[in-house]
């Protein structure tokens, strides 16, 4: 398992964090919103912001695959880490579209606060 980096450099996602940073991408590209334990609410701008990127892309996204991870990336900032997902389109590619999410560390556990998705 790879640790979460504690300084501001950029690593690859942490494996204990992408069962659901998965879970998350998958509900966007569903149309749903991600919730569930360990998840923060979603802002409603967001959300619609998502699904409209989703929406706009040239391509179809699909569920998020395995080889997203080879180029998905997490940093540290002040009190939390952000993440860079990039997504995967519907025939298997990486896309250009990347999801943000901010993960922060709680007594026992991660909560994932998912944010924008779109093309940097």
């Amino acid at each position: 398992m790879i640790d979460p980096v504690q300084d501001d450099s950029e690593c690859p996602v942490p494996d204990a964090w992408r069962g659901m940073l998965k879970t998350i991408a998958d509900a966007f590209v569903a149309g749903t919103l991600p919730l569930g334990p360990g998840i923060r609410a979603i802002d409603g701008e967001v959300a619609t912001i998502n699904a409209a990127n989703i929406a706009a892309y040239p391509d179809p996204i699909g569920p998020l695959r395995e080889a997203s991870w080879t180029t998905s990336i997490h940093a540290r900032a002040e009190d939390h880490w952000h993440v860079l997902i990039d997504l995967s389109t519907a025939g298997g590619e990486t896309s250009d579209l990347v999801m943000h999410v901010r993960v922060f560390e709680t007594a026992d556990s991660v909560e994932f606060e998912p944010g924008l998705i779109y093309v940097p």
